[in-house]
């Protein structure tokens, strides 16, 4: 057993690990995100359809116009949806959470994906930052934390390209006004900057819901030189649409733990 699967253990121990999308305690020695009944449904929505080319959102290639220009081909694991399911319930906790199980195995999920789809010679990952307000408050980059994982697991290069001004939040402004305050929020560190030129670039965030953000941050790597953008999200929002080929499940049954003989 490796030294960190003894810290989680331990750590465990002091501060029992919870399911992200359910809350139900998991046992002490578990390692996971999920418990077993959430990543059914987990696995489940990743085979919902994309309402807008009907195939598999592992195997979508649809974004937004304003990504097209600037990106190459933008990938994401399954849809964001509103109303209660699981993506959503992991998305928002990683927010505003710091919970190393969870970056964990969303990294894995996004390595899996990115493999299958991308050629990943001479790579390089980055993020969209969170604003520091936010990352002072909830204490964690999300897109950081995933991402930077994520590129440990494949082996490929991670550096934080991206600076982040003070602005608007994005959720609460319309499409029009995304795409202004986006472009007066991002911009290269300039000290990364040579890091750029030539290469192939993955841009993660965790969820695309007009590509104002996506499109800006593109845009500016490939002013730096960047060969190739890839848009990497964990989720995607539709505006209109119902997911195809699926339905959510309205009840999630309860998931027991038996409880050890030292509870």
């Amino acid at each position: 057993m490796s030294m960190t699967k003894y810290f989680d253990i331990a750590l465990n121990l002091v501060f029992p690990p919870i399911c992200s999308s359910c809350k139900e305690t998991l046992p002490f020695d578990s390692r996971e995100a999920l418990c077993p009944v959430c990543r059914s449904h987990y696995e489940s929505e990743k085979k919902f359809l994309c309402p807008e080319c009907s195939f598999t959102h592992k195997d979508c290639t649809c974004m937004p116009p304003s990504v097209k220009r600037h990106a190459a081909t933008a990938i994401h694991l399954a849809e964001y949806l509103k109303e209660d399911s699981v993506v959503r319930d992991m998305v928002l906790l990683a927010k505003n959470e710091r919970n190393a199980y969870l970056y964990r195995f969303m990294a894995k999920e996004l390595a899996n994906l990115l493999s299958s789809r991308v050629d990943l010679e001479g790579v390089l990952v980055t993020f969209v930052p969170r604003s520091a307000v936010k990352e002072a408050k909830f204490g964690v980059d999300q897109a950081k934390e995933a991402s930077r994982r994520m590129a440990k697991m494949l082996g490929c290069e991670f550096q934080a390209l991206f600076y982040h001004r003070k602005s608007k939040e994005q959720k609460h402004l319309s499409v029009f006004e995304r795409a202004a305050n986006a472009k007066n929020t991002y911009g290269i560190l300039k000290k990364n900057s040579h890091l750029i030129r030539g290469r192939r670039v993955v841009l993660y965030d965790d969820v695309m819901t007009s590509g104002a953000t996506a499109s800006v941050c593109a845009s500016l790597l490939k002013r730096a030189g960047a060969s190739e953008v890839i848009v990497l999200t964990f989720a995607k929002t539709y505006t209109s649409q119902k997911p195809k080929g699926a339905s959510l499940p309205r009840k999630k049954q309860i998931y027991k733990v038996k409880k050890s003989w030292f509870w």
